[in-house]
């Protein structure tokens, strides 16, 4: 009896560590939201949201339900790196360090296996304030 309520207890705490909250619900543009970085600028409170396709996709919004609104493309001409896609980026990810935002992305042809990491670089994450460095093999922060 003691081994079952033991075994009882662990499948409910994995059960709990397992499962996660419904999301809210989202509002203004939810869509183009492939592989989303989000993150929240420290100096006004606004959600960004970073997304695959073309040059990166920025949508801001005042909360993380939104209401989400395209502002543009973080590199709407490319990346800076020697390789086919390189108006093709997807996965970015965004990191404040210090007083700047680190955006990394991914370079490829889509259907290819031939892919960079580029960083672009922003003070206040706005379109039009990114400085893409190009691709490297290692970038240290």
């Amino acid at each position: 009896m003691k081994l079952l309520t033991i075994l009882s207890g662990v499948v409910s705490l994995a059960a709990t560590v397992l499962a996660y909250s419904n999301p809210l619900p989202c509002s203004g543009t939810c869509t183009n939201a492939h592989d989303p970085s989000l993150i929240r600028r420290t100096s006004d409170g606004t959600y960004f949201r970073f997304s695959t396709g073309g040059g990166i996709a920025v949508h801001t919004a005042s909360s993380a339900q939104g209401p989400w609104v395209y502002k543009g493309q973080v590199l709407p001409n490319g990346a800076n790196v020697n390789n086919a896609g390189k108006t093709d980026l997807w996965a970015p990810d965004v990191s404040l360090v210090g007083n700047t935002y680190y955006l990394y992305y991914t370079a490829s042809a889509f259907g290819t296996q031939n892919s960079v990491i580029g960083l672009a670089t922003s003070s206040s994450m706005d379109v039009g304030t990114w400085s893409d460095k190009g691709s490297s093999k290692m970038f240290i922060i």
